[in-house]
């Protein structure tokens, strides 16, 4: 699952896209180096929430993932 603020925007990403807590737990040590900083960015400025705390808020866009044939996201 992949969500978004929508009053949020994270400079690094250079999206509203926001981490979860999930997110974190479930990345390889390699993803979590090359997102390191963007979820500084995110606890410096947001919240690191669990998808269960982010269901049903209104500030908050449920956005449903896809792959390409290619493979590309």
């Amino acid at each position: 699952m992949t969500f978004t603020f929508k009053n949020f925007f994270n400079k690094i990403l250079n999206s509203n896209r926001i981490f979860t807590r999930e997110d974190v737990a479930n990345m390889s040590s390699k993803d979590f180096q090359q997102n390191e900083k963007a979820i500084d960015y995110q606890l410096s400025n947001a919240d690191l929430l669990s998808h269960k705390e982010l269901l049903g808020r209104d500030d908050v866009v449920f956005v449903h993932g896809y792959e390409r044939d290619d493979g590309t996201p």
